[in-house]
């Protein structure tokens, strides 16, 4: 698969109403592209609205190697990942979340530590603004 192929494929995808759902070829040295999700919500630490997007990144090595289907499992784990990580962030008792979502800053889960975006899988990392263009 190529870029622009992975950028028609998610042009194509939906998700929730207002989420953001993109892919765009990833400008760094390893080329690729680079999967963009996310929308404005509640910060269940800090309280407010903030826009929290996420990225992940396949190489263009990683990209050419997956086929359609493949491609569309890349961005269904990703997402998938990424709802988990919610549910451990929100579920909580008493305050205390169930799993802690961010096991390399706290252990204060009463089921132990998450494993969801801590540490990242490798080419994701959240980011507050959107691409420059």
């Amino acid at each position: 698969m190529d870029a622009a192929e992975a950028q028609r494929l998610v042009s194509l995808l939906t998700y929730k109403p207002d989420w953001t759902l993109e892919c765009y070829p990833d400008p760094g040295p390893r080329g690729g592209v680079i999967l963009r999700y996310g929308k404005d919500e509640p910060d269940c630490e800090h309280g407010g609205i903030r826009a929290l997007m996420y990225t992940a990144a396949l190489s263009r090595v990683e990209l050419n190697a997956l086929d359609r289907n493949a491609f569309l499992q890349f961005a269904f784990d990703t997402i998938a990942k990424r709802e988990l990580h919610e549910v451990e962030e929100w579920l909580r008792l008493e305050g205390v979340p169930l799993r802690e979502p961010h096991p390399a800053m706290h252990h204060r889960g009463i089921l132990g530590d998450g494993t969801s975006l801590d540490p990242p899988i490798p080419g994701h990392c959240v980011q507050d603004q959107p691409p420059s263009s």
